[in-house]
């Protein structure tokens, strides 16, 4: 489970670390510690946990995401694909 971020402090090297090796891929394929998102690419990522926990559990699911044209969500389909990429 990924928790909220925190600004470091001075003293805390172990997290400087972990900053320092972040990738902007991490958004979607990491699954313990921090990861820094916007809120559609929440939404991306959350399809994403929920299929790796189906198969985990041995079940064969999918996911579906359907939208509208002018939708506030526009941005929705091309964190998708990135998400799929990553």
């Amino acid at each position: 489970m990924t928790d909220t971020a925190q600004r470091p402090s001075e003293g805390d090297e172990s997290l400087r670390r972990q900053l320092d090796a972040y990738e902007l891929r991490d958004r979607f394929r990491l699954e313990d510690g921090r990861v820094f998102l916007s809120g559609v690419q929440a939404l991306a990522r959350l399809l994403g946990d929920q299929l790796r926990i189906d198969r985990r559990n041995g079940l064969n699911t999918a996911a579906f995401a359907s939208g509208y044209q002018g939708s506030p969500l526009a941005s929705f389909d091309g964190e998708l694909s990135r998400a799929a990429k990553a």
